[in-house]
């Protein structure tokens, strides 16, 4: 296992945090619509998404580094196409939810992105396990948010 350098974690998590800006472009919480939504009253408040969201990102981000840093291989490739597929799946539910309304859809994908997140935490523990511990709070806010996305849902479905 090679050591990450600090360029390469600096990339990584400007990396993974530019994916969740360009998700969230379009998608926001501000909107009339989401405003005039039965929220449950486990909601966070709307200030509370982009920090959390920040750390998260940077999380992945040094994952991300230690993957590309690991000595080549198949391991090295499947844990590299898994974060990519979590990371897509992530991307995919703001604009489902925020911009099309979609909160079926956005639901929908909750179980394909929680399977990917597992995925990809087996895969970078047997690389470096200290990098699959930070995607744990990941996972964890990705369950949280499948409950919030179907309580939503159910109190707002037609």
């Amino acid at each position: 296992m090679n050591k990450p350098s600090l360029w390469l974690f600096a990339v990584c998590i400007i990396g993974c945090n530019v994916l969740g800006v360009l998700s969230a472009l379009g998608s926001s919480p501000n909107t009339l619509w989401f405003a005039q939504l039965e929220k449950p009253w486990f909601q966070p408040p709307n200030w509370l998404f982009g920090p959390v969201w920040t750390i998260l990102y940077s999380f992945m981000g040094i994952a991300t580094a230690y993957i590309i840093a690991a000595a080549g291989g198949k391991l090295r490739l499947r844990a590299a196409a898994a974060m990519t597929l979590q990371l897509l799946l992530n991307m995919a539910w703001s604009p489902l939810f925020f911009a099309l309304h979609r909160i079926d859809l956005a639901l929908l994908t909750m179980p394909f992105l929680i399977g990917a997140i597992i995925i990809t935490i087996r895969l970078v523990w047997l690389i470096k396990p200290f990098a699959a511990y930070l995607l744990l709070p990941y996972l964890a806010w990705v369950c949280f948010a499948t409950y919030l996305t179907f309580a939503l849902w159910k109190a707002n479905m037609s």
